[in-house]
């Protein structure tokens, strides 16, 4: 039993991992050259938090890692069969997002794309939230109404993950923690493809996050292209634990899904209801996510992305103790959502009242050297 395990961490786990930092490590001077070269940077206004122009091929880095360490993944996992179209779905999405870096695009035309490839997933690999275990008192769902919950909660994630790319680290950092959770549940329910999907996602994010956060004037930036590309994943591997998780978890598949996605989600719904509350668009920009309240209260990026992505494991850290007592699957997701709201919505309003106490506004945080 030991050799069989230590067989699969070597062919799911180590080689992947490895495969994708070492080809991330390799062509990322090569794309910030390039980025520099065609001025495809990130150039610094009233709402950015850098004060230099950055360049932003992160999403490319990242996506030729992973699809260079699923290539030779593939060579020693036989049991290796990820759909075609999510690499074309991620393929599309990176584009998309590459795109809005280049010339800007609207959130209309983004949502469309996002929409479609989601319904796209969900119609070619049958996997689509149908069923709730009792939580809202519903149990299984229509196809169409299944389709429809699916979308919408698929095209919310990506824009919330895409969302919280706002300070170093905090995006890749928080998806990072997704794919190893993820990839952990994965090969505990024996789906070896997507167990190396998540873990090769996590090998091209460490040696990318390490050049975010440690990198200087060498760092890049993910850009929309990298944010989307990485929401689009952590809905395809949410929804495919989701069809498959049930067989080990139950029906606490559906609270274990929501505290993995919590953090992002939560902080763009408070973000949106303020906005519109103020009477104006939930699209609108400013600086009012969780981490630019963080940011004004003083604290580093790198402290920031590292409390946050603390607070979003403590939400799964609570999702696992009612899973350890074995409250009911209803139970269990409502003392998640609490906390989650609790940590998400109410670590908002502190650092908001410290920071109003101190002194800073809005206008600090926009003009502190950030590098």
């Amino acid at each position: 039993m030991d050799v069989i395990f230590w067989h699969y961490v070597a062919r799911c786990v180590l080689c992947p991992v490895a495969f994708a930092s070492c080809a991330v490590v390799w062509v990322y001077p090569l794309l910030l050259r390039l980025a520099r070269k065609k001025n495809f940077v990130d150039i610094p206004n009233s709402r950015r938090l850098n004060r230099r122009p950055v360049p932003v091929m992160g999403g490319v880095v990242v996506f030729f890692g992973l699809m260079f360490s699923l290539a030779l993944a593939g060579c020693l996992v036989e049991e290796l069969s990820l759909s075609y179209y999510l690499i074309a779905a991620m393929a599309i999405v990176l584009m998309v997002g590459v795109a809005d870096d280049a010339v800007g695009l609207t959130p209309r035309v983004r949502v469309v794309v996002e929409a479609t490839l989601v319904a796209m997933l969900c119609y070619l690999t049958d996997a689509v939230v149908d069923n709730l275990y009792g939580v809202l008192a519903l149990t299984h769902l229509s196809a169409s109404w299944a389709l429809v919950l699916t979308v919408v909660g698929g095209v919310g994630v990506i824009n919330s993950v895409n969302l919280i790319d706002g300070v170093d680290g905090l995006c890749s950092g928080y998806v990072m923690m997704v794919a190893l959770l993820y990839g952990v549940m994965f090969s505990v329910v024996g789906d070896v493809s997507y167990a190396v999907l998540s873990f090769a996602v996590l090998g091209a994010l460490i040696p990318f996050w390490l050049r975010n956060v440690y990198g200087g004037r060498s760092k890049m930036y993910l850009g929309d292209g990298g944010s989307l590309l990485l929401g689009l994943i952590v809905v395809a591997i949410a929804l495919r634990f989701y069809a498959v998780g049930a067989a080990v978890l139950g029906g606490y598949v559906v609270s274990f899904t929501f505290a993995t996605l919590s953090l992002p989600v939560l902080d763009t719904l408070r973000v949106m209801f303020s906005r519109i509350i103020k009477h104006r668009s939930p699209f609108s920009p400013d600086c009012s996510h969780l981490h630019h309240s963080f940011i004004r209260l003083g604290l580093s990026h790198k402290l920031t992305s590292i409390s946050l992505v603390a607070m979003q494991a403590s939400v799964v850290g609570v999702w696992y103790l009612c899973r350890r007592m074995s409250v009911g699957y209803d139970t269990a997701m409502y003392l998640t959502a609490m906390y989650a709201m609790l940590v998400t919505w109410g670590g908002y309003a502190v650092a908001e009242l410290f920071s109003r106490k101190a002194g800073t506004t809005e206008l600090n945080i926009l003009t502190k050297e950030i590098d």
